[in-house]
């Protein structure tokens, strides 16, 4: 039964597990807003004020900004504080026409301005634009305006208790996940590309495991796009969940170079010594793979091993047979085979640089 239910949840539960979180944040929303309401009932505050604590619980379930679990509590706490101390100015601004047009049109400004300061402040800003605009729409005297803040920051709290610690969902973890489904099928899709070198007749099984590399990668940057993770944070340092993202399409990359240039075995002319150093570090390779699976995931801190000396020996034995020298046919084996090689060197530049790289800071 084990055996049949491994490969179950391998290809079907494991991959789509990541993005479960989306449902996970639904339901929370719900919860949060459930959960203030049942407070403003217990603390038997006027019902006019029930929908001011469902506001601050459903804006600040909406601030999804930053990479990790920090960020995004500190985000929360700045849009929630910001919101209360703008509450009751927006309350009785709203029955001053020309207070109540200038202070609009301020708001507005500070929100779309606030895109240019970064996401996490693009989403605090709006955050506060949305709630301030209702507050205007509905002007009471400044001391309602105050009783007002004091629903908004009991919903506020009520979404933060569930958000960050009844409930918690790390985008760290998340995208951990994801990155760890995508390098594992790449794992699976390099292997399959070696055993074709070998001279195995696998053309369908190539094909259906790119595919399925492509919905792995395609569904971490959807997963990205998702949790409003700023594509650009941390690129320059080459750290955080973009780097991870492009280390994962260079892989690819080089994978499929290495497919393009998979018919060593048919070449006659190159001689056995080094197709068998071929074979030799796809197996290397291979095992590199593994490790760094484990390393991503997090159950072990076993770099892999370059595969530099081993790809230097290769070259040395293809340029000793002059291929380059001798004949058209020869010329173009000893290509095919230069191009596997490069396709390589690639792939164990990218592992190497992924090895180094700390993808997803630690969950506290």
């Amino acid at each position: 039964m084990h055996k049949l239910l491994k490969p179950l949840y391998k290809k079907i539960i494991h991959p789509l597990d990541p993005a479960f979180f989306v449902t996970r944040y639904a339901a929370k929303s719900v919860l949060a807003c459930l959960l203030a309401l049942l407070l403003a009932f217990f603390l038997q505050l006027p019902q006019g004020l029930y929908s001011w604590c469902i506001f601050g619980a459903f804006i600040l379930m909406l601030s999804r900004a930053g990479s990790t679990y920090r960020e995004r509590r500190l985000v929360a706490i700045k849009l929630i504080l910001i919101t209360a101390i703008l509450v009751p100015v927006s309350t009785w601004a709203g029955g001053l026409p020309l207070l109540r047009e200038a202070y609009v049109f301020i708001l507005v400004f500070c929100a779309f301005f606030s895109a240019c300061l970064g996401f996490p402040n693009m989403v605090i800003a709006m955050g506060v634009m949305i709630i301030n605009l209702l507050a205007i729409g509905s002007p009471e005297p400044l001391l309602q305006g105050v009783f007002r803040t004091m629903a908004v920051l009991l919903g506020g709290g009520a979404a933060y208790g569930v958000s960050f610690h009844i409930w918690p969902v790390h985008p760290e973890t998340v995208l951990r996940k994801a990155g760890v489904v995508a390098l594992t099928d790449l794992a699976d899709f390099f292997r399959v590309v070696t055993k074709k070198i070998q001279g195995r007749s696998l053309k369908r099984k190539v094909f259906r495991l790119q595919d399925r590399t492509t919905t792995s990668l395609r569904r971490y940057r959807q997963i990205m796009e998702a949790m409003n993770l700023d594509p650009m944070k941390e690129l320059e340092n080459n750290q955080g969940p973009t780097a991870l993202y492009g280390m994962l399409i260079r892989l690819k990359t080089a994978i499929v170079g290495l497919d393009r240039n998979s018919r060593i075995h048919e070449n006659r002319l190159l001689s056995g010594e080094v197709k068998t150093a071929f074979s030799n570090l796809a197996a290397q390779a291979s095992i590199a793979f593994d490790k760094l699976v484990n390393l991503l995931e997090g159950t072990s801190k076993n770099r892999p091993q370059s595969l530099e000396n081993a790809l230097d020996h290769l070259e040395n034995q293809l340029l000793k047979l002059g291929a380059y020298k001798r004949g058209d046919d020869m010329k173009e084996e000893f290509l095919e085979a230069w191009g596997a090689i490069h396709a390589l060197r690639h792939l164990n530049l990218e592992m190497e640089n992924m090895a180094r790289l700390k993808p997803l800071e630690q969950t506290p």
